[in-house]
């Protein structure tokens, strides 16, 4: 961020989470959290869109105030502006998107008429799974404020997602797992433990896994489910964030023991 922020702001993005975390089902959490977004930057316009799928597109979650003109349901990470926060992990401020040098940039901006833009990523825990972006319908410069307010609030908002995803698995299950801890108090932030997910597997997730445990390294395993080097290594990332490995090798490793006959994981 370009500026530390007062405590003025910092009671703002408290504001602003604390409804997000009243919110707790996800429709709630994603609706709160596009519209604190909008508050915080005093802009008419928001829009979350997280990964889904090989993590070659995002699709759009949640937007705020445009009454039904957005019209892209999913983008392309290699080449959208949201994509390329994704991909770099940096924010992206444009003061007129319709002057911008990309035609796919341009032609995305005026077919939702928006012409100022703020993207912000979504980050938990150092992994990048969406944009938070917020974006007005007249050029002009978003403020060094307004992208630390921004930054702040989605740093935060990625972990209540994470935490309303988990209540609904939970619920669904019927039980809470032992090691889910919500988000307590989230300025200042902090890394904490990550969220157990009872070691369930995506169809996708369970592939690639298969693949890793049989020796095949992550060029054979993208190769082999034609996918990109880059959605693999970021399956790989989300579930060593998932479970607290900070290696392959310990992910492989944990996984084979849970999968032993009588094996406890803590």
């Amino acid at each position: 961020m370009g500026i530390s922020l007062c405590a003025t702001d910092v009671d703002l993005v408290r504001d602003a989470v604390a409804k997000v975390e009243a919110a707790r089902e996800t429709p709630r959490v994603l609706s709160q959290i596009a519209y604190g977004a909008a508050s915080l930057c005093r802009t008419p316009l928001a829009a979350i869109t997280m990964l889904t799928g090989g993590g070659d597109q995002l699709s759009l979650l949640d937007v705020f105030g445009t009454g039904g003109r957005i019209v892209e349901g999913a983008l392309p990470v290699q080449s959208s502006l949201n994509g390329a926060v994704v991909m770099s992990g940096r924010s992206f401020h444009s003061p007129d998107v319709w002057l911008d040098s990309r035609p796919i940039t341009r032609a995305i901006a005026r077919r939702n008429k928006t012409r100022s833009v703020l993207i912000v990523p979504l980050a938990a825990r150092g992994q990048v799974d969406g944009t938070l972006a917020v974006a007005r319908r007249r050029p002009g410069s978003f403020s060094a404020r307004d992208q630390a307010l921004l930054e702040t609030f989605a740093s935060i908002a990625c972990l209540a997602i994470e935490n309303a995803h988990l209540r609904e698995q939970l619920a669904r299950d019927g039980g809470f797992a032992r090691d889910f801890r919500p988000v307590p108090d989230p300025l200042p932030l902090r890394s904490g433990r990550p969220v157990a997910d009872g070691f369930r597997l995506t169809p996708r997730e369970q592939e690639i896994m298969d693949l890793l445990m049989a020796d095949r390294t992550c060029q054979e395993v993208a190769s082999a489910l034609h996918l990109s080097i880059h959605t693999v290594r970021h399956h790989i990332e989300r579930l060593k964030r998932r479970w607290g490995q900070s290696t392959l090798h310990g992910l492989v490793s944990l996984l084979g023991r849970r999968r032993s006959p009588g094996a406890e994981v803590p």
